[in-house]
């Protein structure tokens, strides 16, 4: 009895031990990590850049949309460099959807902040 306890016991241990060091190498290097993450901003601001084609439609909707792409094409390609940092120190990983999700997360941030700015601002002028 005591010696098929023993034998699970291992058994799961030897399995976990295979499991989990393939999973443990594949984790990319900074390096890596840098590379990867200023090509998808690359991606990112060139699919930002082809929606500006559309700054001179005659709906309204349209327009707001292509606006909105060309200050974040502006954003991600001002901010590129502390973007790529701060997805490393913020283990982002390399999944798309959370790359999106953390962009669109700091672009947003950043417009609510400066609407704020200009709020403030306008309100002083008062």
């Amino acid at each position: 009895m005591k010696v098929a306890k023993y034998i699970t016991y291992v058994t799961i241990a030897i399995i976990f031990m295979l499991w989990a060091v393939p999973v443990m190498s594949q984790q990319p290097s900074n390096d890596k990590l840098k590379a990867f993450y200023e090509a998808s901003i690359d991606e990112r601001i060139s699919k930002c850049e082809s929606k500006t084609a559309m700054l001179n439609s005659k709906f309204g909707n349209v327009r707001s949309a292509a606006e909105n792409a060309l200050l974040k094409a502006e954003f991600l390609n001002n901010y590129k460099e502390i973007l790529v940092q701060d997805m490393i120190s913020s283990n982002v990983g390399i999944k798309p959807y959370k790359i999106d999700y953390y962009l669109n997360q700091r672009f947003f941030a950043t417009i609510r902040s400066k609407e704020a700015l200009v709020v403030t601002d306008y309100s002083k002028s008062k």
